[in-house]
């Protein structure tokens, strides 16, 4: 466990990074992003994520270090994060962002469900539409037993979330919910940048220009692109694995 974390948050255009830039300065310690859109590189200007030059400067870690079609998730960031502290342990780290699910995982709040295939919702919400509350339920009580009794077979979203699980990962619920995330630290300041509603809607107007002003559009244009080919290239996995079991 390491002895100390700082967390930044607040709403958008707050100027939360530049406030642990100034931190940053005044004693070793390095700054961690927990915004779960600025982990991607595809997409730096349209997240308004530090310049390369301004992560070298101040110690910037987990900015821009996803690129599709690779996704990022509270389990790949929180692994990512202890990889980080590893290297630096006599240094502070600053957490910038505002995604909950990051942040609460430094405090041991979060199971670490992997990412479950769109394949797989997709599949799972057929079948439901197919056989219907009823039936799920009795497999759920097969499944997972112990979860069965905390939901009301009524539940369609929580009786899916189960059954999808399952089916995803090859453990329930109830084993999933007991490998929720060590805590991290011995202590936490929690800084929240609180801004008259006035000005933040002003710099949040002002962030959006300089947004557009940017490289957004061309980022967009390439984003689109490439999601254009994952699909086709996955499109084209799947035909050949069906005729390869035909």
């Amino acid at each position: 466990m390491y002895p100390l974390a700082i967390l930044i948050g607040g709403p958008t255009a707050t100027q939360k990074t530049k406030l642990a830039y100034e931190i940053q300065k005044k004693f070793p310690s390095i700054i961690i992003n927990a915004d779960s859109m600025q982990v991607y590189n595809d997409l730096a200007s349209l997240t308004n994520a530090p310049s390369n030059e301004e992560i070298r400067k101040y110690s910037c870690n987990l900015f821009k270090f996803i690129e599709y079609p690779e996704k990022c998730n509270v389990g790949l960031w929180f692994t990512n994060v202890l990889k980080v502290l590893s290297q630096v342990k006599e240094k502070t780290p600053i957490f910038v962002g505002g995604t909950g699910l990051y942040l609460e995982s430094l405090y041991g709040k979060i199971s670490a469900i992997p990412e479950i295939p769109t394949r797989v919702e997709t599949k799972i919400k057929k079948l439901h539409k197919k056989h219907g509350n009823s039936v799920f339920f009795k497999k759920l009580e097969q499944v997972d037993e112990i979860y069965s009794k905390k939901i009301s077979r009524n539940d369609t979203q929580r009786l899916l979330r189960a059954i999808t699980v399952k089916i995803a990962t090859g453990k329930n619920l109830t084993y999933w919910h007991g490998k929720v995330s060590k805590k991290v630290f011995k202590k936490i300041i929690y800084l929240t940048i609180s801004v008259d509603r006035g000005k933040l809607y002003q710099s949040i107007d002002d962030r959006c220009l300089k947004i557009i002003k940017s490289n957004a559009v061309n980022e967009v244009s390439s984003f689109l692109k490439k999601k254009k080919k994952s699909i086709i290239l996955c499109t084209n996995l799947l035909v050949l694995t069906l005729l390869r079991n035909i």
